[in-house]
């Protein structure tokens, strides 16, 4: 498969080479703006896995594209992939991303509470945003819902950036 895309790009006109999305293979790269305004960036991908309680075994994933936009996944929704966008104050021109949470039988100290899922993401200037979205036991994330389940909101994390 590899070298059916490369023989595409060999071949490919130069207005579609152009056009095409550059696969980036490294990571921490940074972003930087090019020409108006455009973010560019490496990709990311995070992931984690609750291993106990009623949402045992579900896998929830964030990932970052070259243009600095962040999409997130539910395996209970295998193959839906949600634009963060959908969520008010959403960072634009991410670089990094980082997801956490808290178990269904344990209780946190506050404001922390059970079942909860800590998206945080890192914008270009270095401010990190945090979404506290709660595990719905009934209904995965979608894009539909994702916003009423995240507290409606990312907020940006105090003392950010750093340095």
């Amino acid at each position: 498969m590899t070298g059916t895309v490369l023989s595409w790009v060999l071949v490919a006109p130069p207005a579609a080479a152009q056009n095409a999305v550059r696969m980036d293979s490294h990571v921490g790269s940074g972003a930087f703006e090019k020409g108006g305004n455009k973010c560019v960036t490496s990709r990311d991908l995070a992931s984690v896995v609750v291993d106990d309680g009623e949402f045992a075994g579900t896998q929830f994933r964030v990932t970052t594209d070259t243009e600095g936009r962040a999409f997130f996944n539910d395996s209970r929704a295998e193959g839906d992939w949600i634009n963060l966008a959908a969520i008010p104050y959403a960072p634009s021109c991410v670089v990094d991303a980082a997801l956490g949470y808290t178990e269904s039988g344990a209780t946190p100290p506050a404001p922390k509470k059970p079942n909860s899922l800590y998206v945080d993401l890192l914008a270009a200037n270095g401010t990190v945003y945090q979404a506290v979205c709660t595990i719905n036991k009934d209904d995965p994330f979608r894009a539909y819902n994702i916003a009423a389940f995240c507290g409606d909101r990312f907020i940006p994390v105090p003392g950010t950036p750093v340095g």
